[in-house]
């Protein structure tokens, strides 16, 4: 973290509620130290279906976020370019605070908590790392948890104690001496 990027969580952490410009969404959001983010108050000057033009006003108004991944993390709905998007809304914060993702990295929160948006809480990591982040709060799916998972921890066990066949558990014989071997389901 540079010099300048700690005095920024510093000073967020020392105050009251700061907002930033959010520059990867045009200048249209804002993103705050409480990991918020807002539409700014701006008017629109656009073509009316008589032909003529208008100006509309858009008051600032805070958005309402809501989960989306399967992670749990909270998103928000905003409209950049003329398209409609679904953007987290820790990504927003980090480009607010940090500034745009390295070559490579991913949006990481510190605690583990997917909802905690603050930008001391966040920041741009290896996708290595973040799955490290994972392991270590119990978040990562291992054995019977993970979403392609054949076998229960009982039948591995069972595999490993000699009592339950290839064919019993319905795997072929790769997996089988894979788990026999402990080069799968290494956890247990």
């Amino acid at each position: 973290m540079t010099p300048a990027q700690h005095h920024k969580i510093l000073v967020v952490q020392a105050g009251a509620e700061v907002w930033k410009p959010v520059p990867a969404y045009g200048q249209h959001y804002e993103a705050s130290s409480c990991g918020r983010i807002r539409v700014k108050d701006r008017i629109v000057v656009k073509a009316h279906r008589s032909g003529c033009t208008m100006r509309q006003h858009y008051p600032m108004r805070l958005l309402i976020p809501y989960k989306k991944s399967r992670y749990g993390h909270l998103c928000v709905h905003i409209e950049f370019n003329g398209q409609k998007r679904n953007v987290a809304v820790h990504r927003m914060v980090l480009f607010a605070f940090v500034g745009p993702a390295p070559a490579g990295c991913e949006a990481c929160h510190n605690d583990g908590d997917a909802t905690n948006n603050q930008p001391s809480n966040l920041r741009w990591d290896t996708h290595a790392a973040n799955n490290a982040d994972r392991k270590r709060h119990g978040r990562y799916a291992l054995g019977e948890h993970h979403h392609a998972a054949k076998l229960t921890t009982d039948q591995v066990l069972a595999i490993r104690g000699g009592t339950l066949t290839a064919e019993q558990a319905g795997i072929c014989r790769e997996h089988f001496w894979s788990i026999r071997s402990r080069r799968s389901w290494r956890h247990l």
